[in-house]
């Protein structure tokens, strides 16, 4: 929403946007009054899940997704599970490099479900940060 505003003794207009709640989950630190930065909420929680999987999470990389009837165990498996960010990448089979499988590069950046300016991941039953990178036994083309 914009709405003007009157500012200064010479009567002059300026505008006022509202804060919009989607502009917070970017992609960039935030630059403090101070000069310095500050991480946004993604960028945490991304950084988080490379600490978990650096520091050797075990992962279900394999079997992958590989036909719609195995898509479907997994996404039951995330849907009745905890939705704890571990149990997802258990589940996910996350991993911090591509995988090569079945002939295909299988990055994050070259899955449907990857938002490319967000950074993120969009499937319903993960819907988590991610880096181009990664990997999870989900991908999809």
């Amino acid at each position: 929403m914009v709405r003007p505003i009157r500012v200064g003794r010479a009567g002059r207009t300026g505008v006022v946007l509202s804060t919009l709640a989607h502009l917070s989950r970017t992609r960039f630190p935030i630059a403090l009054m101070n000069g310095k930065t500050t991480l946004t909420d993604d960028d945490a929680k991304r950084e988080a899940i490379r600490s978990l999987l650096a520091s050797g999470l075990a992962t279900e990389t394999e079997p992958r997704a590989d036909d719609d009837a195995m898509f479907r165990v997994i996404l039951d498996r995330l849907r009745a599970s905890d939705r704890e960010l571990k149990t997802k990448l258990v589940i996910g089979g996350f991993t911090l490099e591509m995988v090569e499988h079945g002939g295909f590069e299988q990055a994050c950046e070259s899955c449907m479900y990857y938002q490319v300016h967000r950074r993120w991941c969009e499937l319903p039953e993960l819907d988590l940060p991610v880096e181009p990178e990664w990997s999870c036994r989900l991908w999809r083309i």
